[in-house]
């Protein structure tokens, strides 16, 4: 699932981070106060085999959540239409690659937002296919 991650992130920085100081899993962040950021996470939810034989192979799901954090008492408008630009990149349809795997994007849903921490948070989830590829 490395080369399916890395092909979400490489289309996050295409796109500058959509003007958003970025959490990166694993990585120190400390978020600026007042200052909207997102909340990037990656989970493995099914590998599935396709076939049994000489070279069987695997279609994988999983989900690629953005979380959008805003400062709150300010409104949810700014989250709103930030996550209406990020719809425009990681839609339905979407094909995305990265050392050979690709990722078809096949629903993108917005939750409802909520206080975190003092901060608004606004999570849109990417439901994932990977293309059939040979299990190790």
């Amino acid at each position: 699932m490395f080369n399916e991650r890395s092909a979400l992130v490489q289309e996050w920085l295409n796109n500058s981070e959509f003007g958003l100081a970025t959490a990166y899993p694993n990585k120190k962040f400390k978020p600026k106060k007042d200052t909207p950021y997102a909340e990037l996470t990656f989970l493995g939810v099914a590998e599935t085999p396709l076939e049994i034989g000489d070279t069987p192979t695997n279609i994988n799901d999983a989900i690629f959540q953005i979380l959008l954090k805003y400062p709150v008492e300010k409104g949810d408008q700014d989250a709103i239409k930030k996550s209406d630009e990020i719809k425009q990149k990681y839609k339905r349809g979407v094909r995305l690659s990265s050392g050979g795997d690709t990722v078809d994007i096949l629903t993108v849903d917005f939750g409802t937002g909520f206080n975190s921490d003092g901060w608004f948070a606004l999570p849109i989830s990417c439901l994932l296919y990977t293309s059939p590829s040979p299990r190790d």
